[in-house]
């Protein structure tokens, strides 16, 4: 106790002196500890970190992705040819028809028939009663002729009234010709007009939808029905700029994805001419089996391979705009080098959708680094997955 009471008064009278002391007792026992611990042997490998990396080269065509819109060919919308009240509908939804067979009937008379089924009547008993009349024209002509050879005392007078007979004859008999073909012409027109009225089936086939009813009033290019002809095409038509249309490999297969499986389909016509503005057509076939998987107008993606001819003369290889480093300073892009990214400066040409032309930069033996997170000089390793 007397020790314990000796120290508490040291502190009250002496609290800096027993302060520091204290704190040179710490440092004493921790260099002690230090002094005796036995440390662990710790060995770091500071190896330089090896990037994986995608590479691509030029023994394989690059590939595009480009849109194409559906067209059925075996399906067609039946328009009216004429404006007019719907006065009968021949057949059902789903119905099949036979070539010719009518589907709707147009009338542009509300209470009755339509104006066309009259004017082919009247034009129908014109031709007939011309056919009749150029008959009894033709023995009336037969008769005169038959008289005047037959005329006794050929005088000059005679022979100058039977010049003007015979030319009289000769008139008549034209213009009875001329108006038996009106008579035609005017029956052909009154059958056109009655046929404009119809709608009628193109070929055999499925009445799909009709889009009309009985009663209904209907301008010329009304959709009256949708109509499914037993055979036809499928066709996939993209519209892409002249610098693709012209690069585009017709030898390799192009492919479509329709309801999860992967088609190959090639195609059937490039167009050499601008079809829509400054766009170029490209057609492709698809197999009519396919037909109720997709449906008609829409689009779907086409992986197209553009083919880049390669001579010794002759480099100039399509590079995705992706790989490229592009500064203020040109465009660069990273190839594999004995392990090891290099950068190069590349002069581009023109843009094929998401590939850029490379005039000048790369050689044919070049593996090009796809991965961005690269620089210069970094060590790298092509993945093999």
């Amino acid at each position: 106790m007397k020790l314990i009471n000796d120290v508490k008064n040291f502190i009250k009278k002496s609290p800096v002196v027993f302060f520091i002391g204290l704190l040179l007792v710490l440092f004493a026992l921790i260099y002690i500890g230090n002094k005796f611990r036995v440390p662990k042997m710790q060995v770091s490998q500071n190896q330089e970190m090896v990037k994986n990396v995608s590479v691509f080269d030029f023994k394989d065509n690059p590939r595009l992705n480009i849109q194409a819109k559906v067209d059925k060919e075996n399906i067609v919308e039946l328009i009216a040819q004429k404006s007019g009240i719907i006065k009968r509908i021949y057949v059902d939804n789903g119905q099949n028809i036979f070539s010719g067979n009518s589907i709707a009937y147009i009338s542009d008379i509300v209470g009755g028939v339509s104006s066309a089924s009259v004017g082919l009547e009247i034009a129908k008993r014109q031709e007939e009663a011309s056919d009749e009349n150029i008959k009894r024209q033709e023995k009336i002509f037969k008769k005169q002729k038959e008289i005047i050879d037959h005329t006794s005392a050929p005088t000059k007078n005679a022979e100058r009234q039977e010049y003007i007979d015979k030319k009289q004859i000769s008139v008549n008999k034209e213009n009875a010709k001329l108006a038996n073909e009106m008579s035609e012409f005017s029956l052909k027109q009154a059958q056109i007009s009655a046929e404009l009225a119809r709608v009628s089936a193109p070929q055999n086939g499925t009445v799909e939808k009709i889009f009309v009813n009985p009663g209904q009033f209907v301008l010329a290019g009304t959709p009256i029905a949708l109509f499914r002809s037993e055979k036809g095409s499928l066709l996939l038509e993209a519209k892409v700029s002249i610098d693709v249309a012209s690069i585009i490999s017709t030898e390799e297969y192009s492919m479509v994805n329709i309801a999860g499986e992967e088609v190959e389909i090639k195609p059937i016509y490039i167009s050499s001419e601008a079809t829509d503005s400054y766009l170029y057509s490209i057609i492709f076939c698809l197999d009519e089996k396919y037909s109720n998987s997709i449906a008609n107008e829409s689009f779907v993606s086409i992986n197209i391979p553009l083919d880049r001819s390669v001579s010794e003369n002759y480099f100039h290889p399509l590079v995705s705009l992706d790989t490229l480093q592009i500064t203020q300073e040109g465009a660069f892009a990273f190839v594999f080098e004995d392990g090891v990214a290099r950068s190069r400066e590349l002069d581009l040409g023109k843009v094929f959708g998401q590939y850029v032309e490379v005039i000048s930069g790369l050689s044919k033996e070049d593996k090009v680094i796809i991965n961005r997170n690269v620089f210069d000089g970094d060590r790298v390793s092509i993945d093999a997955s």
